[in-house]
């Protein structure tokens, strides 16, 4: 795609600012997630979603592993 994950899921979102998507980590932005495949964007992206949302870089290079870790935490409290 030529659009980054994270623009692709902040136009969904509707959202007003990609900022938001930091503090409005919640059932909307997870189902948006959880309908992505995983394939849909490289690596990278799925790198650059984790370390927006999260403030750190994840280690692993497995966008399986990435995009499910993102799942799994996205409702916890910042």
């Amino acid at each position: 795609m030529s659009i980054s994950l994270i623009d692709y899921i902040f136009e969904r979102s509707g959202l007003s600012f990609v900022s938001d998507m930091k503090f409005h980590r919640d059932e909307n932005l997870l189902r948006l997630i959880e309908g992505i495949a995983v394939d849909d964007f490289p690596e990278e992206e799925w790198k650059d979603l984790h370390e927006y949302l999260f403030g750190r870089r994840i280690k692993s290079d497995d966008p399986v592993y990435i995009r499910e870790y993102i799942i799994k935490h996205i409702e916890k409290p910042l």
